[in-house]
């Protein structure tokens, strides 16, 4: 007869790392000018792809972790200092300091749906403004930020343009964690506590 595994014993399988969406609560103290690179196949070297002037105030950006990892990886990754660059946000958080950054987000089946949901219930509370940015040497702000993979028009009005779509948006408003939860879901989890990161 088998005894259960002890305190100091592992059991058998690993727990499964949590998949789901998140939101991460950002302060600029002052303007940033970030500009979003990407490294070219052929040669490796970088090239600029968009650029955004973010004035100082609160920013929330939504993201989903649905890799591997889940998000205690996805967000613990967010909230560490970095070197390697992939996603929209790496170019924004690389450039702060993580302690204030702020994370909350909650277990989603799949990769589709909430992470959109989310973004457009953030983009139609009064004071949100979305972020938008502008493409090489262009002055029209029409390239949203880190919603290149999704099919909906998050962050924008129906009839913009595709390239309006954004998951990172300006608030004039406080975004505490009773806000969030009454705007997104009532049982938003605070990730730094949960994962403990």
């Amino acid at each position: 007869m088998n005894a259960a595994p002890g305190p100091h014993q592992r059991s058998a399988s690993p727990a499964v790392p949590t998949k789901g969406t998140y939101v991460l609560h950002v302060t600029l103290r002052l303007e940033l000018v970030v500009v979003v690179r990407r490294r070219l196949r052929k040669t490796g070297e970088w090239t600029a792809k968009r650029t955004y002037v973010l004035p100082r105030g609160d920013y929330l950006y939504v993201g989903s972790a649905h890799g591997p990892g889940g998000l205690p990886s996805r967000v613990g990754r967010h909230l560490s200092v970095k070197e390697r660059r992939r996603w929209d946000i790496d170019f924004l958080l690389s450039n702060l300091p993580q302690r204030g950054l702020k994370a909350w987000g909650l277990p989603s089946p799949s990769s589709t749906g909430l992470e959109c949901r989310w973004a457009e219930a953030i983009f139609n509370v009064d004071g949100t403004s979305p972020v938008l940015g502008t493409l090489g040497t262009s002055v029209r702000r029409v390239h949203g930020f880190g919603a290149g993979d999704c099919r909906l028009n998050c962050g924008c009005s129906i009839d913009s343009p595709r390239t309006c779509r954004t998951h990172l948006f300006r608030v004039c408003w406080q975004p505490t964690h009773e806000r969030l939860r009454e705007i997104l879901a009532p049982n938003l989890k605070d990730l730094r506590k949960e994962y403990n990161l």
